[in-house]
């Protein structure tokens, strides 16, 4: 009966006080075990003097009588207790650490060594000791030791709830272009893939210009291309008298001198373009036949010249590499008719569009 009481005793102290109730680590000090040359009954003066010595910030010191208490109801004996057995004490007296020691008398000199054990891991976090004579003031070596191991013992630290932080995504920066050196004189080179509308065909051709970038706003040079068929066309005049066919050519050569005006000085620049020459073409044959069989043939030059406008925009890619897109008017003097009557060709001034996409470098 008496055994029921005691667990029942030890129980409610265990959970009437518990750490959380103080909001601190508790700590116990198990009475020093006597060693050489000391008896049990010397060592209790001395681990009461430690006792009240020993007050660590930050923990709550349980009572002596509660770990005497769970000694006895554990069926230990005191001067015998193994650590294995003191941190088992702990873990019942819901204890963070546990202070142990040992006295003893070595060449007529008192020696003291005290240790703290961590009840969960049963490692030792700390341990102080002293050496005195009979003579000397013993409680002021106890303080000194209970002093010295109390300032080694630091609380944990409580876990500091900290708010959700919600990262932002990081916005993507706009890669900003590199910038670029401002155009020096120099000698400039341009291909360009050119489309044409002449009249009622559709042509396609290459160029090449080269010439000198004077600044920032002035290019002058002079170009060659290469040009397919302009015309391969029929009149039918069977109503009347005559059929007509024209065979052009394969291909025709544009020779001409080209400006340009740059509007702005920066990467995106528009211009204006005029270009002035001539397209050379080799000669072309006209066969005239009427409704009697009667075939009449002639040969003709249709070559030309021709003046061009345009506007355009060029977009430097790089210090020296530009890319641009022109549209352009062109006149151009050819053929108009033919007078059946004379055998000869009307001329004149004809009109067509081109558009350019190129690469300067």
């Amino acid at each position: 009966m008496k055994k029921i009481f005691s667990i029942l005793f030890l129980l409610a102290i265990i959970f009437i006080t518990p750490q959380s109730v103080c909001g601190k680590e508790k700590i116990g000090i198990v009475e020093f075990k006597a060693g050489v040359d000391i008896k049990q009954s010397d060592i209790d003066g001395l681990s009461a003097i430690f006792t009240t010595c020993f007050n660590p910030n930050g923990f709550t010191l349980v009572e002596r009588e509660q770990i005497d208490q769970t000694i006895k109801e554990q069926r230990f004996q005191r001067s015998k207790l193994t650590q294995k057995q003191m941190v088992k004490i702990g873990k019942i007296l819901n204890l963070s650490y546990i202070v142990i020691g040992d006295i003893n008398i070595i060449y007529g000199a008192y020696n003291l060594d005290a240790r703290v054990l961590n009840v969960e891991t049963g490692e030792i976090i700390a341990k102080e000791g002293a050496m005195w004579k009979e003579e000397d003031s013993y409680r002021e070596m106890m303080c000194q030791v209970a002093n010295g191991l109390a300032g080694q013992l630091k609380p944990k630290e409580e876990p500091v709830a900290t708010p959700k932080v919600v990262k932002e995504k990081p916005k993507k920066e706009k890669k900003q272009p590199i910038p670029l050196k401002p155009i020096q004189p120099s000698f400039q080179q341009i291909v360009e893939g050119v489309f044409y509308t002449m009249e009622d065909n559709f042509v396609l051709g290459i160029q090449y210009i080269a010439g000198y970038r004077f600044n920032n706003t002035y290019f002058l040079g002079g170009g060659i291309g290469l040009m397919g068929n302009t015309y391969t066309c029929e009149n039918n005049y069977s109503e009347k008298y005559f059929y007509v066919n024209i065979e052009g050519n394969d291909f025709k050569i544009p020779l001409f001198v080209h400006s340009k005006v740059y509007i702005t000085h920066t990467r995106v620049q528009p211009y204006i373009e005029f270009s002035l020459g001539g397209i050379l073409e080799p000669d072309s044959e006209l066969k005239v036949e009427n409704k009697y069989g009667i075939t009449y043939y002639k040969n003709f030059n249709n070559s030309s010249f021709f003046i061009a406008p345009g506007v355009g925009v060029n977009v430097r890619c790089s210090d020296n590499i530009s890319v641009h897109l022109t549209l352009a008017y062109q006149r151009y003097s050819g053929y108009i008719d033919y007078d059946l009557a004379y055998k000869t060709f009307d001329s004149g001034w004809l009109n067509a569009f081109r558009m350019s996409l190129g690469v300067t470098f």
